[in-house]
């Protein structure tokens, strides 16, 4: 059994993982480090299938100051911490306690509305608790109005936003403005290194070319078979999930405050943001 999936399997203790530091300096550590609801299990278990010897993390916080405020949080509320917490945390003391260390990162993108709902019902029995009711059904309604408002109310300055994340995890994290990499919509993704680190930027929806450009980005010698895993579509609430992303609608007004941020503007086309815009806004 590889040291990656020792790691998901037995969820070690820092403590334990910290030992495996020495076989992270033999075989590069991939770190897959996103926001949430981008496909970042998918990745995950399509590396786990191959049984790499290296290291494989899957964190969505790595900035020491992030990492902090979260554990705080789960901490404060009697809520034990997420494996991908300690992912983070062990990934960060690395990082720290190496100069210069090698790391190979795949990050994605998803545009921000269809991430955030996604988010919100991923999140229903950790966050959102009052939209369950005694017998564990969803407050469908409640739920759609809940979403319904806090997009109308986004504020792209607002650097709790999903659109700010590069900015205010990314960037603090690794020293990396990826804004600064031209980004290809074409292509739907980007690659480059700064110091030891090699980053790769995917898109969700962009995902039927994964298996290629991962499979290259990682130097793999044959194509992944990428397994898409942690759905929205087949979670338990799947149904109301698909009725609630069918039938939102937004004012236009509010969907080009949001596809004006930065982050939509450097990884979608304009063709591609006017496709958005059609699929969410109300009709006249």
């Amino acid at each position: 059994m590889s040291f990656s999936s020792k790691f998901v399997e037995n969820n070690l203790s820092v403590e334990e993982l910290k030992q495996n530091f020495t076989e992270m300096d033999r075989h590069y550590p991939i770190a897959i480090y996103q926001m949430g609801k981008v496909g970042s299990a998918t990745i995950l278990h399509s590396l786990q299938e191959l049984n790499l010897p290296n290291p494989v993390f899957h964190v969505h916080l790595l900035s020491a100051q992030n990492l902090e405020i979260s554990t705080a949080s789960f901490i404060s509320r009697n809520l034990p911490l997420t494996l991908q917490l300690k992912h983070g945390k062990i990934l960060r003391d690395y990082l720290d306690s190496r100069e210069n260390a090698s790391l190979k990162v795949i990050t994605a993108v998803r545009e921000p509305i269809g991430q955030l709902i996604s988010s919100v019902f991923q999140n229903l029995k950790v966050d959102f608790t009052q939209f369950i009711d005694a017998d564990e059904n969803l407050k469908v309604k409640e739920i759609k109005d809940y979403i319904y408002n806090l997009i109308c109310q986004y504020d792209v300055r607002d650097p709790g936003k999903n659109c700010n994340w590069f900015d205010r995890e990314f960037k603090q994290a690794l020293d990396i403005d990826v804004y600064q990499y031209q980004f290809d919509p074409k292509l739907a993704y980007t690659a480059f290194s700064k110091n030891n680190l090699d980053i790769l930027v995917l898109r969700l929806e962009s995902s039927q070319n994964w298996s290629e450009i991962l499979t290259n980005f990682l130097n793999l010698e044959k194509p992944l078979k990428i397994i898409k895993t942690n759905t929205s579509d087949d979670k338990n609430y799947g149904d109301s999930y698909k009725d609630i992303l069918s039938s939102l609608k937004f004012p236009v007004s509010v969907l080009d405050r949001i596809y004006s941020s930065k982050y939509c503007q450097h990884f979608y086309t304009k063709e591609e943001i006017e496709q958005f815009v059609n699929k969410w806004k109300m009709k006249t």
